[in-house]
């Protein structure tokens, strides 16, 4: 009878030690199950111990610890784990180790070559350690969020903090250090006699971020991105991301969050007095101020709901003090930047937006006075089923006002009716009958100042009307072998359409504001209208033939 009350306790104590040596958590061993299971059990009557050897598992409330060997003296209560001690947390958390000694309570005791592995993946490693209470000291141990390889040992992570000794304590979820060296590469590039963070359980709490940005430019020379982060409260957090440069100083930086209840927004931005430069960056001796603003928001408008349908309105505001900036600090090779306000409805298979639309040009050619700005802009998209032979109407509507402060300015408001009829054949092909008409008006003013010459129009008001109707067809054919399948589809497609809408005399009329890139290829073989917007009303006609091979890999699950 007490070789079986020893066994008992001695499988509570030792599933008891996996989940405080991981995360020195108090569980209440009485209120909890416990499996058990080894390939052998040996009690020795003489010495009072038990032995349980060969694949030693304790599960437990989702949690796991396996062990090859597992020691537990009942006179001194001492608990002894040997050789490829695992314990896997139901939170995932996965702690290996070569050894480990403690006593019956198992608050007290020592770990030998102990390696964790939290949840975010960063890593804790070390040779020893020792158990005090809710408190694990870890001797000659190092600490990395980075992926590298832990058997081999060769592989440098970009970085990790080392130290004499690492000391998790569970009740303030920290982790702090002694004589911290932070290595970058292998290199060591920091020092302090002490350091701490959060553990990988904080959600979040104010402090140093790792560096988020480390290199070296001609404009810059050496830099670093050090960023600290402050929690503000549990919806609302602000991070301090300077960038410290060997070249041109310290560039100030942050970016503010915060959530609202119905949405969120964003807001970063930067600013630094830096050195004056020519064109061939040599100094002016001057300095001068650059930075950039970018803040973006969503949210929803629930006191629209009565209206039908999902409502939101989200806005972007990008600005930057010059062309060069964001290429030269922050490596963004942007040549246009967006701002705007819209609100959106959703209800059914429709759509509808109204908003406006500003621009920033980052190319030296660019000149702020000849940007279109759409102030306004409008889109409405209504998609109904008819009910007859899978058919559906679409109807669009759309509409926009482009303003140049010295340059072009134009309005245009389209309207577009269409009618889709889908079917197959017995044989297996597929047909789409389409029909639709397309009205446009446009009033142009000020067309002898337009950005570039060859999109401008002619002063007035324009009217045309775009009628449509095309047949496409397809017919895949299925073919398998092996670990493939291949689809051989034959499609054309028939379009017919006036021609005079594209007419030189009547195209010249209309200002081309949104449609300046022709796009052909495999993507838009088949469209109706190859431009990439509305402007351009040149209406395609004529026979497309083509054949699509896919070929699809079979994998067995």
């Amino acid at each position: 009878m007490n070789k079986i009350v020893h066994i008992i306790s001695f499988t509570i104590l030792l599933f008891f030690f996996g989940l405080v040596a991981l995360r020195a958590q108090e569980v209440s061993v009485t209120e909890k199950q416990i499996d058990f299971s080894a390939d052998k059990v040996v009690y020795d009557q003489k010495t009072d111990v038990i032995t349980a050897s060969g694949k030693v598992v304790l599960r437990q409330n989702g949690n796991l610890l396996t062990a090859d060997t597992v020691i537990y003296d009942v006179k001194s209560g001492q608990v002894t784990a040997n050789g490829g001690i695992t314990i896997r947390e139901k939170s995932g958390n996965v702690l290996f180790m070569q050894k480990a000694v403690l006593d019956g309570d198992l608050k007290q005791g020592f770990i030998d070559n102990a390696r964790v592995i939290f949840t975010d993946g960063s890593k804790l490693i070390a040779r020893s350690g020792e158990r005090k209470g809710q408190t694990t000291i870890l001797q000659n141990a190092i600490y990395t969020p980075c992926e590298f390889c832990l058997k081999e040992g060769n592989a440098k992570p970009t970085w990790q903090i080392r130290a004499d000794e690492i000391t998790h304590d569970a009740d303030e979820k920290t982790i702090k250090y002694k004589n911290v060296r932070l290595e970058v590469a292998g290199i060591p590039i920091f020092y302090s006699p002490y350091f701490s963070h959060p553990d990988p359980t904080v959600r979040s709490r104010t402090g140093i971020l790792p560096p988020s940005t480390l290199g070296r430019s001609t404009e810059l020379g050496a830099f670093i991105q050090i960023p600290y982060y402050i929690n503000i409260s549990p919806h609302q957090d602000f991070t301090f991301e300077p960038i410290i440069t060997s070249r041109e100083g310290v560039v100030f930086a942050g970016n503010y969050r915060q959530h609202t209840g119905n949405g969120m927004f964003t807001t970063s931005g930067s600013i630094a007095n830096v050195n004056e430069r020519d064109n061939n960056f040599n100094k002016t001796g001057d300095h001068e101020l650059r930075g950039h603003i970018f803040s973006k928001g969503e949210f929803d408008l629930q006191s629209f709901d009565a209206l039908g349908g999902d409502w939101q309105w989200d806005y972007a505001f990008n600005w930057v003090s010059d062309d060069t900036y964001l290429r030269r600090y922050y490596d963004d090779k942007s040549d246009v930047l967006e701002s705007h306000a819209k609100i959106e409805r959703f209800w059914d298979k429709s759509y509808a937006t109204v908003g406006t639309y500003i621009f920033q040009g980052l190319d030296q050619e660019d000149d702020i006075g000849l940007t279109g700005q759409a102030l306004p802009s409008f889109d409405i998209n209504v998609n109904k089923d008819t009910g007859f032979l899978n058919s559906r109407v679409k109807l669009d509507a759309s509409g926009v006002q482009i303003y140049r402060t010295k340059g072009m300015r134009s309005r245009r408001l389209s309207a577009k009716v269409a009618f889709e009829l889908p079917f197959q054949s017995p044989i297996g092909d597929f047909y789409a009958l389409s029909a639709s008409v397309r009205s446009d008006v446009y009033n142009n003013s000020n067309s002898i100042a337009p950005d570039l010459p060859q999109y401008a129009g002619v002063d007035g008001e324009h009217t045309r009307i775009l009628p449509k109707i095309a047949l496409d067809w397809r017919m895949p054919f299925l073919k398998s072998s092996g670990s493939t399948s291949q689809i051989l589809e034959p499609m054309f497609s028939i379009i017919a359409a006036p021609t005079k809408p594209n007419l030189p005399e009547n195209v010249i009329n209309f200002s081309n504001e949104d449609s300046r890139n022709f796009e052909f290829d495999e993507n838009n073989l088949f469209s109706h209208n190859r431009f990439n917007a509305m402007t351009a009303g040149k209406v395609a006609q004529g026979l497309i033939m083509a054949f699509a091979t896919t070929y699809i890999p079979i994998t067995s699950i």
